[in-house]
Formats: structure tokens, sequence, C-alpha cells
């Protein structure tokens, strides 16, 4: 649950997008609309020329790089009195005679661009993973549904994706095979051919060092995003706690000037001992390795994953860590391709042509001691084309004030790039008099390694955080929250200048907001009283006919009050909320007076009359009394409600979700 002066703490443990100088080779600009005049086009900045970035030519400039990187981080380690230590790893079925002709599917934020989630269907079976494992079910007819065969993924699945008879699993593993695993986890896609869902066939199963951040699929064409952690060698923090180097101190109450003299003498005493160490390290220790395996080469050798060339650099040394974006056909057997950034990510947006990968940050790497640090989102473009022999191409690199919320914050029309951030500084507070807002920022790939600010709106929700963003064409929808919740609504027509046009305030606050049309907007979120405490979990309709006037023409409450307490996993995850054919379903978590309830919450919404519940669907009796199961996710197949937890999936009827049709328990 967010709440005022709790923006994702995660951001205090990951260090900034880092940021580049000299301008990258000429790129094509995202999107296909013609270009507007440079005279409406605001000058680069200096700010803005040191984002780009280079890229390296050779393993001898990724070496020299990293020691760069080397040297900056003794120095952080040394004189950071807060920094954490850092992390140093070691390292017979019977097909259906009919086929149904409706059924839901991901709920994805771009048409055309599937996202990785944790059930995927094709009407006649579902796949899911629970844990180390998928389970494959026949769905179809609905009465029939049960489990075909289970195939071991991972220490760990993350998600998979489905493409006519294949299925393509990403897990998570700590246990490489023969040591391949070198630091602390990797990233498995496994490959499978479903043509017969009871004996599912292995095609290929590809391994890489690193943690995946999130995936997209376009057409058959898979573009993952890897994080790995270059393992940095031991002697390094050794050398950082040496009293013998004369390396001076560091007063706590140092003026800017007293600070960059003394680190650029330690900088100086440090480098010929980090250039030692450093010497004795080939670059293949320090870069992501991979291993691309079929049936018949099972032994295939391990391999880099990126070839130097491929690497991009920011122009200032960054943090110690690869961000790898990769490509995968799985309709051919072509070679894994990738183009890596010595930098940091965790936010994925994607388009049907571009990928983004945004990283807030407080920029503290820079200015680490005892200087306030200044929060920013660091965006960089990838371009995607699968005709060519290199599939992903980087061609750009931006920056905006304030953090990032997740991937509906970004959204790519006609060309640009719409972001939503929130100007809070969640480790200083307010560094000034004004109260920090959100904004929207447009920005636009100039051709020469920048994405350059176009136009821009703040002042949104002064004092408040980003709940919700939904960006849909030339229209803009924000939520923000501290005791109420104001929906602004933006006309996003011209993106130089994007415009605030309504504004409505409601007590509580959305998280999730979901286009009924061009209409309607529908929301899963948090109830609250005037004052800001939280009740429970609610679901809102909220009416934009009227663009400059939006209202709220329903609520639904779950049960509230001080004695109980509900959730939902699509407050989060938009991939737990399904909506189709005017029926609703989410997943509720409610402990109160009258017990707890773990199951699927389902609720008939007519924009124009009510919101009103169908019924409720309860997994607790799957957990076999001994636990109360976790619900993920539902699907619509015809006219039958299939729902999935951590214990199995129920089937039950759509419009009458108290008749159960069917279910398969998992383990039984």
């Amino acid at each position: 649950m967010k709440r005022r002066g709790f923006a994702p703490l995660t951001f205090a443990v990951v260090l900034a997008m880092m940021t580049a100088s000299a301008p990258a080779a000429d790129r094509r600009s995202i999107g296909v609309s013609p270009r507007i005049p440079d005279r409406r086009v605001q000058p680069i900045s200096m700010a803005d020329r040191s984002i780009a970035l280079q890229a390296l030519d050779n393993c001898d400039q990724a070496h020299e790089y990293l020691i760069e990187v080397a040297v900056e981080r003794v120095l952080e380690y040394r004189y950071n009195w807060w920094y954490l230590v850092p992390w140093a790893g070691a390292g017979g079925d019977r097909e259906a005679a009919d086929v149904p002709s409706d059924y839901t599917t991901t709920n994805n934020q771009e048409q055309g661009v599937d996202e990785l989630d944790i059930i995927k269907t094709n009407g006649t079976h579902l796949y899911a993973t629970e844990g180390d494992t998928l389970h494959i079910m026949r769905s179809w007819p609905a009465e029939g549904t049960v489990e075909l065969a289970t195939v071991a993924a991972g220490d760990s699945a993350q998600g998979l994706f489905l493409r006519g008879n294949r299925i393509l699993v990403a897990s998570q593993s700590w246990n490489g095979d023969d040591g391949f695993l070198r630091n602390s986890g990797g990233t498995r896609l496994e490959l499978y051919d479903v043509t017969h869902p009871w004996n599912p066939r292995v095609l290929r199963t590809v391994d890489i060092e690193g943690w995946l951040v999130d995936a997209r699929l376009i057409d058959g064409d898979l573009y993952g995003v890897v994080r790995s952690q270059i393992e940095l060698p031991g002697e390094l923090w050794d050398l950082a706690q040496r009293d013998d180097l004369a390396l001076p101190d560091l007063p706590w109450d140092a003026t800017d000037a007293e600070r960059e003299r003394i680190l650029a003498e330690a900088r100086a005493i440090l480098t010929p001992h980090v250039v030692e160490i450093m010497a004795g390290t080939p670059i293949d220790d320090l870069l992501p390795q991979m291993r691309d395996r079929t049936p018949n080469n099972p032994e295939a050798p391990i391999q880099p994953l990126l070839e130097c060339s491929s690497l991009y650099r920011p122009a200032k040394a960054s943090n110690w860590s690869v961000l790898s974006v990769i490509h995968l056909d799985l309709d051919e057997a072509g070679p894994v391709s990738a183009v890596g950034l010595l930098a940091d990510g965790w936010t994925v947006y994607a388009s049907a042509t571009n990928l983004y990968v945004a990283q807030t940050s407080d920029r503290w790497w820079w200015g680490w001691g005892w200087t306030p640090p200044e929060m920013t989102t660091t965006i960089h473009l990838f371009e995607l084309d699968p005709s060519l022999p290199a599939p992903i191409q980087y061609a750009a690199s931006g920056a905006v004030d304030g953090w990032l919320l997740d991937q509906f914050a970004l959204s790519e029309h006609d060309g640009y790039l719409r972001v939503a951030t929130t100007e809070f500084d969640w480790w200083w507070g307010s560094t000034d008099d004004e109260e920090p807002a959100s904004s929207v920022t447009v920005l636009t790939d100039d051709g020469r390694g920048n994405l350059r600010k176009v136009g821009h709106v703040g002042g949104l929700g002064p004092g408040e955080q980003i709940f919700a963003v939904r960006f849909m064409g030339t229209k803009g929808y924000i939520v923000t929250f501290e005791q109420v919740d104001p929906l602004y609504t933006l006309d996003l027509s011209d993106p130089t200048r994007p415009e605030v046009v309504g504004e409505l305030k409601v007590t509580g606050f959305s998280s999730y907001l979901h286009p009924v049309g061009d209409d309607w907007l529908l929301a899963v979120g948090m109830e609250a009283d005037e004052e800001g405490r939280i009740l429970g979990l609610a679901v809102s309709v909220f009416d934009v006919r009227d663009f400059a006037n939006p209202t709220l023409a329903h609520r639904y409450l779950v049960e509230s009050g001080d004695d109980t307490w509900s959730w939902s996993e699509a407050l989060n995850d938009h991939h737990a909320f399904t909506y189709h054919r005017g029926v609703l379903s989410i997943p509720a978590y409610i402990d109160g007076a009258e017990g707890r309830f773990s199951g699927l919450l389902v609720l008939a919404v007519d924009p124009e009359e009510r919101i009103h519940e169908l019924g409720r669907v309860d997994h607790q009796d799957l957990g076999g009394g001994t636990y109360d199961p976790w619900m993920r996710r539902s699907v619509y197949i015809e006219d039958a409600l299939y729902s999935l937890s951590s214990a199995g999936v129920k089937v039950n009827h759509l419009y009458n979700p108290e008749v159960e049709l069917a279910k398969v328990v998992f383990g039984e």
C-alpha cells in the first residue's frame, strides 16, 4: 500500500542511471510522425548533453571504464558513512470437439505488445506458473478442466509467454549447472513445444547471468531486460580500509569545494592500486555469460552474452552493473543477441517499435558525502527491428526531474514519449520552500542521442504523490493522493504544450486506471476518510465524457472498518485485473470479525448504472485448511470464470460465481 512519504524504498538501495556527454551516432527517431519544427524544440542544455551514452569500440575501453567505476566505488565505500556494505556474491489428452470463441488475454498496457505474466490461455488450455512449476491444464469444456502435465521451471518461475504451440517460461535460478553462475543468480528462458500439451517438449534452454527485470513479446520476438551484477575483486574492499595509503580524511562539514579537493586527492592515490588489482581480472570475468542449449546440443559451451563493441557507457563512471537488452526469436532458432549498458534500470516500457528502460535515482552517486541529493529519472531508448542483423539498437537517453511510479508513467504516441513523475525527495524531504508536486514531461528523440524535452506541465497535486497514471492517445489521467484523491485530466494533443484541463477531488485514491471505451475509467484503489485514513479496498467508475469536468459515477467499497482489513494484488499489478464483457474480477484479501477471505471478488460493472457484486470464489479449501492460498489471477473463457491461486485453479460460472464447475488442486 502506498502512502504519503512512502515512495518505493527499493530506490534507496539502487544507484543512479548515470549520464554521458558525447552525442551518439545518428539514429532513427521514435515513431513515424513528422518532426516538429526546430524553432519549437528547446535548446539542449548542458545537463541534456550529459545523458547520451557512448559506444565502446573494444574490450580495452570497457576494461578502462570499469577501472574508473572501481575507483569511484572504493571512494564511496571509504567516505560514505551511511553506505551499506556492498554485496559481494560467490556465485493422454482428449481434445474438445468445439473451440471457445471468446476468452480473455493478458491485461497489457499496449496493444500488440504482450507482457510476461504467470498465466496464459488459448481458450482450450491454461498454462500457469506457480513457484518452481509450470502447470498445463485442459480448460475446455469448462466442466472437464483437468491438469495434463507439470514441468519443473528453474528455482522460481517469473512468468511465461504463449505463441501458437510454443510456451516460453522465464524463471530465476540461484544454483547454476556446472558452476555456470558466478555470482548471485541467473535467468533461465526455456522454450517448449506444446503441440501435445500432455507431453511438452523442450526446444531450447537459454541461461543468462543476472536477474530478469521484465520482458515483452512482439510478433514472436522476445525482448528481455536483464540486470547483471559485476563481481568486484575482493581486494578492492580491503584497499578502501587500508590506513597505510595516507588517504585524506573527509570532514562531515566539508564545503563542496573542500570535498571535491579531498576526493580528487584520494582518487589520485587509489587509482594506481585499483589499476594493479584490475589488471589481473580479464574483461570476460566481469561481463555476464550465457549458455544456449538444445536437445541436440546439450553441452553447448558457456559464452559471453555481450561483445565489447555492443556496450555503451556513461561519460562518468556509473554503477557496478550491466543492463542487457536481449532478443530471442521464438519462431526461428536464431542466436541470442544483446546490447549492454554499463548502467542500471528497473522500469521497462515498450511500444510496438521501441523499448525504454528507466531508473529513478537521487543522484547521490555523484554528490555522495553529505550533500542533499537531487532526484531524477533517467530513460534509455532502444529501437526494435527484428529484420535487421542487430535487432536492438541503442538510440538515445534523457532525464526528467522526479521519481517514476511504474511502467504506466511512460507512454509513446506519435513519436513522443510522455513521462509522469513526482518531484518528491523521499530521502531528504523538500529542499526548498515550494511543496513538491507532480508533472508530465514530453520528450522526443533528436537524432543525436538525446531524448530532448519539448513540453512540460507541472504543479499537479502539491505535497502529494502520483498513485496512478494512464495515457490514452492524446489524453492523460493522473491520480495523486495525500488526504483526498485528485484525478487530473490532461490534454496532450499538442506535445509541446500539455495542459491540465480538469480536476476531481474525492476521498481515497486509485492505483490502477482502466479505460472503458472513451468515456469511462474503471479504477481499483483504496477508500479513505477526509483525513486520509485508509478504510479499505474500493472499485470506482469515473465519468470522463466531459473531459474538463470528470465526475465519480460509482464506487463499490469492500468490507471496511476499524476491525477489518482488505487488499488486492490488483493494486500494484495490473495483470491481476480482469475486465471483460461488463465483469470485473480481482484478487481480494479480507481479514475481519467474520474471519479471513482469500479469493476472487467478482463484480458487474455498468458504467452508466452501478457496480454490484456478483459473488466470490473462495480458495481457502484448496489449502486443505492448513494455509490461506494466495489468490493471483483470473481468466474468462466464454461464460466460465477460471481463478488461479497458489493452491490451484477453480472454475466457476462467470455470472453466478457461487456455482463451481471444476477445480484443479496443485500437488494432487
